[in-house]
């Protein structure tokens, strides 16, 4: 007898064994579904909403409830911003007595505004309104896998389209993301919405679809700034060579006009919660606080006086971080974080069948065609615009509208 490492009895190994027996017979009885109707399936057009649904249900199973509080202090400053605009207000009354109701990326005076931009905010409202904030960000990522099938459809087939969406959507460590109150929920759905109507737009010629590419990304601005411009550069660039070769400029006015229409939103927010719409509350707020938070490389983390030891603490934790944040290790700092990144859609420590793909991928480079070099485009940019933001190497948040591309080449 082989000795067992745990208390299983010893013919633990028959019951996988009668299981795919059982499995076999049930098979043999059972009545094949025809590939042809498979197919028709995956090509309908309520595949891509049966994507979404269950991208979103699998969230919810994930989360166990719809009024979850949020664990990070980020989240906690949406969840407060989100209440505040669906009161029908930009900013809520200052505290009587502002030391006392101090909190982490909240301005208490003077007026009480979370620091962040309000796109994200403003996509939270109507779950708001139902009196289920965590509808908010199910209903995004259920939108979110319902747009990663159409793209892949669109590029690739049914059953790319399939693998693409199983691979990012069942990706354990990105399901914690998804289920959260994080921005990335929603600049996640604006950019590839972006990159539907410009396939629409590159297919047809539509002005209403290159209207709509330049009022997602604006969105976008109005969500997460950096990340607007590092995943519009690659849509900017097609854009024009293709305007270039046609020698219509002009067909940029309105997509300009929307997008700047768009940004224009954050306008009142900022007068509403500093007293000027130039000022922006994330200045405000860095400057008060956390004067070292912001681009740049070997900040010195000075934390202001009097600030409350919670605050002063979290200082502390960042300093080495930003302090060795510095030009020289940009390379190792760039692979380190691509590291992490790409290792999330494998979720373990280990070596799983997810990893085993993630290296198959790599037959994928040679047929990538030029809408799978744009995706892996888009992607770089992402990583390489966030080098500027000093951080710990595992915080792979910032990059997370770009997991889609890594799901759709492991599935090519």
């Amino acid at each position: 007898m082989f000795p067992f490492p745990c208390d299983l009895p010893a013919f633990w190994w028959l019951i996988p064994l009668a299981l795919g027996t059982l499995a076999a017979l049930l098979g043999r009885l059972a009545r094949p579904i025809p590939l042809p109707a498979i197919e028709r399936a995956l090509d309908s057009r309520w595949a891509p909403v049966g994507a979404g649904l269950l991208t979103a249900l699998l969230g919810f199973l994930v989360w166990g409830s719809l009024d979850q509080p949020g664990i990070y202090h980020d989240e906690i400053a949406y969840r407060l911003q989100a209440e505040i605009f669906a009161s029908g207000r930009l900013a809520g009354e200052p505290a009587p007595l502002p030391e006392f109701f101090e909190q982490y990326h909240v301005l208490v005076s003077p007026r009480l505004a979370p620091k962040y931009s309000p796109g994200h905010a403003l996509a939270l409202v109507p779950s708001v309104w139902l009196g289920h904030l965590g509808l908010g960000p199910l209903a995004l990522a259920g939108i979110a896998g319902g747009l990663v099938f159409v793209l892949a459809r669109r590029l690739a087939g049914r059953w790319v389209a399939a693998l693409t969406w199983i691979l990012w959507s069942t990706a354990p460590a990105l399901l914690g993301w998804r289920c959260s109150y994080f921005s990335q929920t929603t600049s996640t759905v604006v950019w590839l919405a972006a990159c539907c109507g410009l396939l629409d737009w590159l297919a047809t010629s539509r002005r209403r679809s290159l209207v709509a590419v330049a009022i997602f990304l604006g969105f976008c601005a109005i969500t997460r700034p950096l990340t607007a411009i590092a995943l519009g550069l690659p849509i900017a660039l097609v854009v024009i060579k293709r305007l270039v070769d046609r020698r219509a400029p002009r067909e940029l006015v309105w997509p300009v006009v929307a997008a700047a229409a768009t940004v224009a939103i954050i306008l009142p927010f900022n007068a509403a919660a500093t007293g000027s719409p130039w000022r922006l509350p994330y200045t405000v707020y860095s400057s008060r606080y956390m004067p070292w938070d912001h681009a740049g490389f070997g900040i010195d983390a000075v934390p202001p006086e009097g600030l409350p030891p919670d605050m002063v603490q979290f200082t502390d934790f960042f300093r080495p971080i930003l302090r060795e944040h510095t030009v020289d290790r940009l390379p190792s700092v760039f692979l380190d974080r691509t590291w992490y990144w790409a290792r999330e859609m494998c979720a373990t420590e280990g070596w799983n069948w997810r990893a085993s793909l993630a290296l198959l991928s790599l037959f994928a480079l040679p047929v990538l065609g030029w809408a799978g070099i744009f995706a892996l485009a888009s992607a770089l940019s992402l990583m390489l615009a966030h080098l500027i933001m000093p951080t710990a190497d595992y915080w792979t948040i910032y990059f997370q509208e770009a997991h889609p591309v890594l799901a759709y080449v492991n599935a090519l």
